[in-house]
């Protein structure tokens, strides 16, 4: 029941980071750096506090881990392009493509078993997904497209670092040394990214854009006003 209620718990917390995210006046890449950079800080604070700071070491792993790592940057760069050009809502349905994709390769890269019941499921949520991508792309015009592609392509990279992280757990790596190093090196993969970013940290309180869960921001609402005044 404990594990129950902290993994509603965990799972509702990470729905919140896109509501966040919509939330701030900042281009993906730079809120990607600050979610990777802000975990391995706290990561690594949480190490030396508990004294396990030895965790922090890779243990020979440095490569899996890089790689994990690289992963885990173009997959935080890519949900939150979809919160930015399309909606929270639209960002957090097209990342749940996820658990399809992780069923459907973990048995050919993982010592698991294809279940027909797995398989079933996967059907009904690949059918729910595909509706949600040709009533966003119908109505939405090029943006949404991109927002969808944005949204599926976080998924795709969302499964490969879970398969990427098993692989290394299933090999005794801890878990703190796994998510540490995941967070340090994509914060490391963001990074040059940033020098294409308009702005690398938030403006004052209350002179950002808002979003709704549901919409777009208030910021891609004065560029449409402005350009529609242009056009007049």
């Amino acid at each position: 029941m404990r594990w129950n209620a902290a993994l509603g718990g965990l799972a509702a917390s990470w729905g919140f980071i896109a509501v966040l995210a919509a939330s701030v006046e900042l281009g993906a890449a730079a809120l990607a750096f600050w979610r990777l950079a802000l975990a391995a800080v706290t990561l690594g604070f949480a190490a030396v506090v508990v004294g396990r700071a030895d965790l922090l070491a890779p243990g020979g792993r440095l490569g899996a881990l890089a790689l994990l790592g690289i992963v885990q940057g173009a997959h935080w760069v890519l949900f939150f392009e979809a919160v930015d050009r399309g909606s929270v809502a639209l960002a957090v349905l097209t990342f749940y493509a996820a658990p399809l994709v992780i069923a459907l390769v973990a048995p050919l890269v993982l010592p698991e078993r294809p279940s027909p019941v797995v398989l079933l499921a996967c059907i009904v949520g690949a059918a729910g997904i595909v509706a949600i991508v040709l009533d966003t792309g119908g109505s939405g015009g090029d943006g949404s497209w991109w927002a969808v592609a944005a949204g599926l392509g976080s998924a795709v990279s969302y499964a490969a670092l879970v398969i990427l992280s098993k692989r290394l757990l299933a090999a005794a790596a801890p878990p703190l040394t796994v998510a540490f190093w995941d967070c340090l090196v994509g914060t490391l993969a963001v990074a040059p990214v940033l020098l294409l970013a308009g702005r690398v940290v938030p403006s004052g309180a209350g002179s950002g854009p808002s979003r709704s869960p549901s919409g777009s921001s208030s910021r891609g609402f004065r560029r449409s006003s402005t350009r529609r005044c242009s056009a007049a």
